[in-house]
């Protein structure tokens, strides 16, 4: 099976008004050969277009039409007949209210939308377009660009996360090494649910970096509630366990879906929340040996 249909790229055509719009429109795709496209002007030629192809169908009446209405034997009074009729459509031309629905979200008031399927040379195709004054647009490549950079400051954001609760629990604990231990687990939860999702060939998107957030605020909770646990250590460890489970329940469900934002954010914090959970004792028997 062949893979999915990359998506189709954009040239903007921009004109003082509608028929200057598909003129240019028409233009341009003198310079499309070659390429599998979709234009209004397809459908709805300009005034000057319509105007050429009447005069090319009365060169073709004058010089042609004797000779066919002879070949069929028509009747002597055909030929009066069709150019009668040929006569009657000079001046109407065809209005835009006319064209496909499909093509008519691809024009606006000065402008019109050339999609482009199947390029494979992204680069001649924005050299054709800018040499024709139109706009190249390569949306999915520049929504792709756009997330990646947001990945990245997410990324930056998370590691800027870590930062500010390890200061705050090196403030509460008056310790270094207590504070690296509060934060270990979560940290180690991070990295092995990055590993997990590379190993399986997951693409890390900007909303599995989300749901590292979240793996740590939870991950930190387990910690912090084990270590200042008020009831007996069985009766700590259940409710801890009884809470990662419910959690794990609702936001793995989101794993399920088939809506890409909501998995990313399932499988993410499914697996982080596990590793978060098995590694909260990491520090817990350091620290209360220590009487944290």
């Amino acid at each position: 099976m062949g893979g999915a249909s990359p998506p189709p790229l954009l040239i903007i055509v921009k004109g003082e008004n509608e028929q200057e719009v598909l003129e240019k429109e028409e233009e341009l795709r003198l310079h499309l050969d070659g390429y599998e496209y979709r234009a209004v002007s397809q459908a709805l030629p300009s005034i000057k277009a319509q105007d050429r192809n009447y005069a090319l169908k009365e060169a073709l009446y004058e010089n042609e039409l004797d000779g066919y209405l002879a070949i069929i034997e028509a009747p002597s009074d055909m030929k009066r007949k069709i150019e009668t009729h040929f006569q009657a459509q000079k001046g109407i031309y065809l209005a835009p209210s006319e064209m496909p629905e499909a093509l008519k979200p691809m024009m606006l008031e000065g402008y019109s939308i050339v999609l482009v399927e199947n390029a494979e040379d992204k680069a001649e195709l924005a050299r054709i377009a800018e040499a024709r004054n139109a706009v190249f647009s390569d949306r999915f490549h520049e929504i792709s660009a756009a997330l990646k950079q947001l990945r990245e400051k997410a990324l930056l954001f998370c590691i800027l996360a870590f930062a500010i609760v390890f200061c705050a629990f090196t403030y509460f604990y008056k310790s270094l090494r207590k504070a690296t231990l509060m934060i270990l687990p979560s940290s180690l939860s991070v990295i092995m649910t990055l590993c997990v999702l590379g190993f399986a060939g997951v693409q890390v998107t900007l909303f599995h970096v989300l749901a590292l957030f979240l793996i740590l605020s939870f991950g930190v909770d387990y910690v912090v509630f084990r270590v200042e646990r008020k009831a007996e250590a069985e009766q700590t460890g259940a409710i801890i366990a009884l809470s990662c489970i419910t959690t794990i329940a609702a936001f793995g469900a989101l794993g399920l879906t088939s809506f890409a934002v909501t998995k990313a954010l399932g499988i993410t914090l499914s697996l982080g929340l596990v590793f978060s959970y098995l590694l909260s004792p990491m520090a817990t028997f350091s620290l209360l040996k220590e009487g944290a």
